[in-house]
């Protein structure tokens, strides 16, 4: 007999790890430090990109710089870039800018004066919240980019 309730505490107990909890399901959002997921990410791709690719997400994290809407010409024609934010990681101390987690979307408001500017809330050394729907997640070790964010409210 006590072996029986062994047995199902041990299938109860990877039950409950094994199915997404009742608010994934819902498809409530994620929040998460802009770090944290880059780390989880280095630990493991796979692990990360089931946990958080195509999930609506919030990220946390302190801005390095900001990047508004450009637009210009290539040998395929014309191409807008998305305005973008990048956030502070620990790995800070690597030479290339693709240290950052960048987000990508509407971080950028018209300008009279140029073509767009980064919006005023967004300022180098704050914390900011942003909202990423159904975040696309691209991955190349270990920059990490995140597509269609938002400020979050």
């Amino acid at each position: 007999m006590e072996r029986s309730t062994h047995t199902a505490f041990v299938l109860l107990l990877f039950a409950a790890v094994a199915c997404p909890s009742p608010d994934e399901e819902a498809g409530e959002r994620v929040e998460i430090e802009a770090n944290e997921l880059q780390q989880a990410f280095l630990a493991d791709e796979r692990a990360a990109r089931e946990r958080f690719d195509g999930k609506d997400l919030v990220i946390v994290g302190e801005v390095v710089r900001a990047f508004p809407r450009f637009r210009g010409t290539t040998m395929q024609g014309e191409v807008t870039m998305p305005s973008y934010v990048e956030f502070r990681t620990v790995l800070d101390t690597l030479p290339s800018d693709i240290k950052y987690v960048q987000v990508e979307g509407a971080f950028d408001v018209p300008d009279s004066l140029e073509l767009w500017a980064v919006d005023p809330r967004i300022r180098e050394g704050d914390s900011l919240r942003v909202s990423c729907a159904r975040a696309e997640i691209r991955w190349t070790d270990p920059g990490l980019y995140v597509s269609d964010c938002r400020i979050a409210d």
